[in-house]
């Protein structure tokens, strides 16, 4: 505004908060929900402003700030996932090979290295499906100095009973 011989009158934009001016404004106009005008002497050089908008709080719409109710909806969701994860994987469809193991432990426990001679599959292949029906928890694997040794949970011989029960 500098080199200007005569009185300026500065409108600034909507929402605008002045936060420095070089020179008292000999008029200052404000009406509310409008801009704010300055009228600025010759010898004025800057004016400084800044942009502000106003919350949905101030403006009287009431309620609460988006990100935490986007936040809490997401966790919420995440939780439900996993716990519908959790019981799919509790209610997982057993094959012919852990039915096989199942039916081999409602006699009484034993050890991995027989289990697996007895469904006739090799220790790996023995120990990850005992693995998986431990996460299940249909049997429960005790770790013991000369092997592991597994045997059945209550729920494990209550599926055996039923697996009896069916045809073939």
């Amino acid at each position: 505004m500098s080199g200007i011989p005569t009185r300026v009158l500065i409108t600034l934009p909507s929402g605008a908060r002045i936060v420095g001016l070089s020179d008292v404004p000999e008029t200052i106009i404000t009406e509310e929900g409008e801009r704010i005008r300055l009228l600025m002497p010759p010898e004025a050089k800057w004016v400084s402003y800044a942009l502000t908008f106003p919350s949905a709080l101030e403006e009287g719409k009431g309620g609460l700030p988006k990100f935490p109710l986007f936040l809490a909806l997401g966790i919420g969701a995440l939780a439900v996932a996993m716990l519908l994860k959790i019981r799919v994987k509790g209610r997982r469809e057993l094959d012919s090979v852990d039915r096989r193991i199942l039916r081999e432990l409602a006699s009484g426990g034993m050890y991995l290295k027989e289990l697996a001679g007895r469904i006739e599959k090799s220790k790996t292949t023995a120990w990850r499906r005992c693995r998986s029906l431990e996460e299940s928890g249909l049997l429960k694997v005790i770790r013991r100095a000369d092997g592991n040794f597994i045997e059945l949970t209550s729920s494990g011989r209550a599926l055996v009973r039923e697996l009896e029960r069916e045809p073939g």
